[in-house]
C-alpha cells in the first residue's frame, strides 16, 4: 500500500467512532491539578494488565477507590476533595510509574476535546511506558461534568485508551473495590 494510503487509514482508524460525522470537536474548559493539592497517592493497579492506569472520576466513591490517604506528621492538607467538587467537574486521571528524578516533568497536557458525548484528552507523555517501580507520575485534569458515554486518551499522538463510560467502564484497570 503507498505511504499516503496507509496514513489515510491509520487516521481514518484512531479516530473511527470518535463521533458522527461531520460532528466538529469543540474544546472543553479544563484545569490540570497542580502543586499536589491533597495528601493522596494513586493506588497500586495491575500492572500486569496496563502499565498506566486511566480514569474518569465523577464522584467521591470513584475518587476513593483510586487514591489512598498518605498523610504525614504536621501536614494541613485534606486527602481529597470534598463531595461537592464533583457536583460541577469530574476528573480526568493518567497516571504512570516514572524515575524519581524526574516525577511532575513528563506530561505536557496538549488539549481536551468533545464531540458529541465523547471527550478526547491529548497530551505528551516523555517517560518510559515500560517501567513497573519507580514513583508515580500523574496527570489530572479537572473538566466540567458532563453526561459522556466515552473517554478517549490521547499519548503522543496515539490513541491508548478508551473508556466506555456507558458501559459501567470508568477506569482501567479495573479500580479497587470500595473499601480495599
Amino acid at each position: 500500500m503507498p505511504r499516503l494510503g496507509r496514513t489515510v487509514c491509520l487516521y481514518a482508524l484512531l479516530f473511527s467512532g470518535c463521533a458522527q460525522v461531520g460532528s466538529p470537536s469543540r474544546q472543553v474548559p479544563h484545569e490540570r491539578e497542580k502543586d499536589f493539592p491533597y495528601l493522596n497517592f494513586v493506588a497500586n493497579w495491575d500492572d500486569g494488565v496496563s502499565s498506566a492506569q486511566y480514569a474518569c472520576i465523577r464522584t467521591i466513591g470513584e475518587y476513593d477507590r483510586i487514591y489512598r490517604a498518605g498523610g504525614v506528621m504536621f501536614a494541613t492538607k485534606p486527602y481529597g476533595p470534598p463531595e461537592s467538587f464533583f457536583v460541577d467537574r469530574q476528573m480526568l486521571l493518567v497516571c504512570r510509574t516514572s524515575p524519581g528524578d524526574l516525577t511532575g516533568t513528563l506530561f505536557t497536557l496538549q488539549g481536551v476535546a468533545e464531540a458529541d458525548d465523547e471527550v478526547t484528552i491529548t497530551y505528551a507523555y516523555a517517560g518510559r511506558t515500560d517501567l513497573i517501580s519507580g514513583l508515580k507520575d500523574t496527570l489530572n485534569v479537572y473538566v466540567p461534568k458532563k453526561d459522556y458515554t466515552r473517554v478517549r486518551f490521547v499519548e503522543n499522538g496515539r490513541l491508548v485508551q478508551v473508556l466506555e463510560l456507558r458501559g459501567g467502564q470508568w477506569a482501567f484497570p479495573v479500580a479497587h473495590p470500595p473499601g480495599t
